[in-house]
């Protein structure tokens, strides 16, 4: 596609209980740095990191997650990143948000969605 969307690149993880979606900062070309190698090797990372935690006796944080995947990237870039875990001990979904993101919660109930959590952007 030949948008400005097609500059920034997408990222998407799906495990068994975290999901990520990362969004490159496409301005970064300017200085002929590839925003969607930061965003790719972020999300491998915590792909990785988030497995390893499970093989171990440590709790697996997704804030530990994300720091540990962040100081061991060799690249340069930034990304928007929003991670969500559920926790099969509490039935809770967690999340962490990281840049410009705005997200909604819903949970189905009937035959209708309920909202659950909002986080909207502030606008300046």
């Amino acid at each position: 596609p030949s948008s400005a969307a097609s500059d920034v690149y997408k990222r998407q993880i799906v495990e068994n209980d975290i999901i990520g979606v990362f969004d490159g900062v496409g301005s970064w070309k300017k200085m002929g740095i590839d925003s969607g190698l930061f965003s790719r090797s972020l999300a491998e990372k915590i792909k990785l990191n988030w497995e390893e935690g499970k093989k171990s006796s440590a709790p697996n944080d997704i804030m530990d997650t994300l720091n540990s995947s962040l100081n061991s990237l060799k690249c340069q870039g930034t990304c928007t990143c929003s991670l969500l875990c559920f926790n099969k001990e509490t039935f809770k979904v967690e999340a962490l948000n990281i840049g410009a993101v705005s997200y909604t919660h819903l949970r189905a109930h009937e035959t209708s969605l309920h909202i659950v959590c909002r986080l909207l952007l502030e606008k300046n």
